[in-house]
C-alpha cells in the first residue's frame, strides 16, 4: 500500500502513515454536532450609554460659579491669600505684563 499524501511505502493493514501520520482509511465526512448556536452572525456587546458633552460642560460651569460665589461671599479671602488686596492686584499686574 502506498500513502496518498506522501507517497511512502506502507504495510497492507496499515491505518495511518508511518511517515506523514495522515489516515489511510476513507471515512465518510460528518457534520459536527449541531449546538443550536448561529456562529454566522455573532452577538456584538452592549455600548454603555455614554454621558451628554453638554451635561459635563454644565457641571463644570456650576462648580466654578460655586468657587466663585464663595470667592465674593467671602470677604478675608483675598487678605488671607495674598496679604492684602494691594498685593493681590499687583500679583495680577505681574501677571498680565
Amino acid at each position: 500500500m502506498i500513502c496518498k499524501i506522501c507517497g511512502a511505502s506502507l504495510e497492507d493493514n496499515a491505518v495511518f502513515c508511518n511517515k506523514c501520520g495522515a489516515s489511510l482509511n476513507e471515512a465518510p465526512a460528518t457534520q459536527p454536532a449541531s449546538t443550536g448556536f448561529d456562529f454566522s452572525n455573532p452577538v456584538q456587546p452592549k455600548k454603555k450609554p455614554r454621558m451628554p458633552k453638554a451635561f459635563i460642560a454644565i457641571g463644570i460651569v456650576v462648580v466654578v460659579a460655586l468657587i466663585a460665589l464663595w470667592a465674593v461671599g467671602n470677604p478675608g479671602f483675598f487678605v488671607k491669600a495674598f496679604g492684602s488686596d494691594a498685593d493681590y492686584f499687583k500679583l495680577c499686574r505681574k501677571a498680565c505684563i
